[in-house]
């Protein structure tokens, strides 16, 4: 009885091994992070974009807007190492087109958020990364 109460535990438990996992449960949870990561992602970019502290008025400084170069470049890492993660929407036997638009949807979303100069910068610098797909 001790042993079916653990093993009914087991498969319950969200931290349980892998062994007691299903590959198709396996995959349902990554594609739900993936989507809860982008929606955060999105947020990120946005709240960094739009930081940049505004100097006193009398200082005569302008105020710098949009992100630095670093932060570019990080975004257009996100780009090039984002896309592949999208296949495992399209694979698979519960594969939902659906849902694949609706994360690729999310994912174009976190780049409006940028502004004119940010969002060029970022698309140059990937541009032969999209090219090859």
């Amino acid at each position: 009885a001790r042993r079916a109460a653990l093993v009914a535990v087991t498969k319950s438990d969200p931290f349980a091994s892998d062994s007691t996992k299903s590959a198709a449960d396996s995959t349902r949870e990554c594609k739900q992070l993936l989507k809860t990561m982008i929606l955060g992602v999105k947020t990120v970019v946005w709240s960094v974009s739009n930081s940049r502290m505004q100097p006193h008025p009398l200082a005569g400084v302008q105020a710098m807007k949009g992100m630095s170069e670093e932060e570019c470049l990080l975004v257009a890492r996100l780009v090039k190492n984002g896309l592949p993660c999208f296949v495992i929407y399209g694979t698979g036997p519960d594969a939902s087109p659906g849902e694949e638009k609706e994360v690729l949807d999310y994912f174009a979303g976190v780049f409006t958020v940028l502004d004119l100069r940010n969002f060029k910068q970022v698309f140059e610098l990937q541009m032969p990364t999209l090219y090859e797909r």
